[in-house]
């Protein structure tokens, strides 16, 4: 389906379902069609967890590093999961791209975890990538004792990178 230029509206226009469909859905589905997107959600098997004498840690290399072909050179990063602690503390989240970490020596964003489990959650919207292939890891550390990231039917943990 093509590009419709949306028409120029005026106070007290009504946008018709048709209107709609045209101008909002078919050129979003025009824009977004045949974008790569690349989403993980680990549903099974025991916690991930990650020690404060650890360091920075990549978080499940093996099946949490999406790999996504860009032409844009515009990738939209999410990721969520659940942390617990048995003590209260903080946990850091990082992101990898291409075999450079981002977000420096406190990562991208931190997270609290406590014995009751508490969402990890960011978005990164990257402009400016070439386009080509890239590859996406997570790394995390923890800053007091040990913390836990959940992966199970209850509490997925979700990783996704799409071209925008």
């Amino acid at each position: 389906m093509p590009w419709t230029t949306p028409v120029s509206r005026a106070p007290g226009d009504v946008l018709s379902a048709a209107d709609h469909n045209i101008y909002s859905r078919d050129n979003l589905l025009y824009l977004h069609s045949g974008r790569p997107v690349v989403a993980i959600e680990r549903r099974s098997g025991p916690p991930y967890s990650v020690n404060v004498a650890a360091g920075w840690v990549l978080l499940d290399p093996a099946n949490l590093s999406p790999a996504i072909t860009l032409t844009t050179g515009r990738a939209l990063i999410n990721f969520l999961g659940c942390v617990y602690s048995p003590s209260q503390q903080g946990v850091h989240f990082d992101l990898e791209l291409d075999g450079v970490r981002l977000g420096g020596s406190d990562g991208l964003t931190r997270a609290h975890a406590d014995p009751n489990g508490l969402q990890a959650v960011f978005t990164l919207f990257r402009t400016g990538l070439t386009p080509g292939a890239h590859t996406f890891r997570l790394w995390w550390r923890a800053t007091v004792d040990t913390v836990y990231l959940h992966a199970d039917a209850v509490m997925p943990l979700c990783f996704s990178v799409a071209e925008w």
